[in-house]
């Protein structure tokens, strides 16, 4: 495998801020890499390092193909960071959305903290959170903190809850969902939307970061 830019041991403090602590990084040639991280993260700091716009404190790195450099492009699918591979081998662009790095990086690097958290295709990024995701809607809204207590009896995490009403949970038990059913049948609660489903890559960021969502 071919690199267009490989980093080792990046670190750089602004005052007593560490921006970057300790990043390893390579990019593949040929393709588009989205670094993914809150504000605050360290990623304008890496693409500073990477132009060899600001000098880090420690480690190194190394460009061997043309690499454009994209610090938070605007979320227009008009935009997209795929265009600009035909100006140059490869793409690193910046972004604090993940459904902008799913939908135009080839790979995602989740940056918190200045420290690199994890990294892949957003499949990967999935699977290496584990487990499914329980929704739930309560028929009836009033029914809402029965299910809430319910859910955190059986998971032991207290369940998000959406502006609609839809409550969701971790789930790594694959016996959950019928225990729930189980549980709702038994205290006469009902639900209009029940099932699992993969964690979108919001639910991935925010499980790496400890962030809410």
């Amino acid at each position: 495998m071919r690199y267009a830019i490989e980093a080792g041991g990046l670190v750089k403090r602004f005052g007593d801020a560490v921006a970057l602590d300790g990043v390893d990084l390579r990019v593949t040639a040929g393709q588009v890499t989205a670094v993914l991280g809150p504000a605050g993260a360290g990623k304008t700091t890496l693409l500073a390092v990477l132009a060899a716009s600001v000098r880090p404190d420690a480690g190194w790195t190394k460009t061997a193909t043309p690499v454009r450099l994209l610090d938070e492009p605007a979320d227009d699918p008009a935009d997209d960071p795929a265009d600009d591979l035909d100006r140059a081998g490869t793409v690193l662009f910046t972004t604090r959305d993940p459904a902008q790095a799913e939908r135009c990086a080839d790979r995602i690097v989740v940056l918190d903290r200045g420290r690199v958290l994890a990294e892949g295709r957003p499949g990967e990024l999935r699977r290496r959170v584990g487990g499914q995701i329980l929704h739930v809607h309560p028929s009836v809204p009033a029914d809402t903190d029965a299910i809430t207590r319910i859910l955190t009896e059986l998971t032991g995490a207290v369940p998000a809850r959406d502006a609609g009403g839809l409550l969701t949970v971790p789930a790594t038990d694959p016996m959950l969902l019928s225990a729930l059913v189980r549980r709702l049948d038994a205290a006469g609660v009902t639900a209009d939307e029940l099932g699992l489903r993969r964690p979108t890559l919001d639910e991935v960021l925010a499980a790496l970061t400890g962030s809410p969502e």
